[in-house]
């Protein structure tokens, strides 16, 4: 969700401010890195799930993704 300050800005328009449709903009952008990470964790827990191995280490695909994340988070994103 947006903040009250955002969409206060935002509903104003442009008498407002001139950069309402940025605002919008990143605000979609924002959403939809959401929803990308969001579906990400669903396919994780759904392989998890469904996933044939006593133990989630020893599948192969959830150690690839648990090294990315890893990795990831090495790096700093």
């Amino acid at each position: 969700m947006m903040s009250l300050d955002h969409t206060a800005e935002i509903l104003a328009g442009p008498r407002a401010i001139e950069h309402w449709r940025e605002l919008v903009a990143h605000r979609v952008d924002d959403l939809t890195a959401t929803v990308e990470r969001l579906r990400q964790a669903i396919d994780a827990l759904t392989h998890l799930g469904k996933c044939p191995r006593d133990d989630p280490l020893s599948c192969p695909v959830t150690a690839e993704r648990v090294e990315a994340r890893v990795a990831k988070a090495i790096a700093g994103d």
